[in-house]
């Protein structure tokens, strides 16, 4: 994500996976140093020696020296934007429709589940407009 390249390279599949094995990658050389060393850090083979997601948000080039900022629910309007551009994907609204109502209500110890407002406010907003829509 850094570079818009993959890490690693191979002419063959072989040689690929023989490079991500071992740790073998490509780092352009335009990386700053803080760069470098996050992701010399990341890409540690040993995973107990593999930099933990808490020293990663706390290394200098993520620069987020208060740890991640805090996570939004989408409004109402960002899920009809997303749901218009579902559609416009080939998506159909009644499957959009249908996989937020069921996301209301996860499986028993994932996730949270919705407040008793806004599981009111989505099902308004699903609803079909005007009278006697289906």
């Amino acid at each position: 994500m850094v570079t818009g390249e993959l890490p690693f390279e191979g002419n063959t599949f072989g040689e690929l996976r023989a490079r991500v094995l071992s740790g073998i990658y490509h780092e352009p050389h335009y990386l700053s140093q803080q760069c470098r060393d996050l992701l010399k850090k990341m890409m540690t083979l040993d995973p107990q020696s593999r930099s933990t997601l808490d020293s990663i948000i706390k290394h200098p080039w993520v620069g987020l020296p208060n740890g991640l900022p805090p996570c939004r629910k989408p409004s109402l309007g960002q899920h009809e934007a997303a749901t218009e551009t579902m559609v416009c994907l080939g998506i159909r609204k009644e499957d959009i429709d249908r996989a937020l109502l069921e996301a209301r209500e996860p499986p028993s110890g994932h996730g949270e589940r919705s407040t008793p407002v806004e599981a009111e406010a989505l099902e308004r907003a699903l609803q079909p407009e005007g009278p006697g829509a289906a």
